[in-house]
């Protein structure tokens, strides 16, 4: 998946299929653009908040799961890692909005 993912992201021209597969429950390709999104989410919610203590209970310094790929090889130390918390409420969201989008 790592190779998938590296080939997308130095290829300028690529399509939307290129990185969801049409079986939405079985890529692993999808928790990374969620996970992707839940850490820019948690980034920009930090910006709105004062208190330090509130600041860290939505980051995670590192990851190293397999979800976390994409931010780690896009980072340059911009983005940030979601608290473990945030991608299983966003994978829910997700869900909800797949099941949505079908009726």
């Amino acid at each position: 998946m790592l190779n998938k993912i590296r080939r997308i992201y130095w290829n300028i021209t690529w399509e939307c299929d290129d990185i969801i597969e049409e079986n939405y429950e079985l890529t692993p390709v999808i928790d990374c653009i969620i996970y992707y999104v839940s850490g820019f989410n948690a980034k920009k919610k930090i910006k709105q908040i004062d208190c330090s203590t509130c600041k860290t209970a939505f980051i995670q310094l590192a990851n190293s799961a397999p979800e976390a790929e994409l931010i780690n090889l896009k980072s340059r130390k911009r983005l940030i890692h979601p608290n473990h918390a945030i991608c299983p409420f966003s994978k829910k969201l997700n869900i909800i909005l797949e099941k949505l989008r079908c009726l």
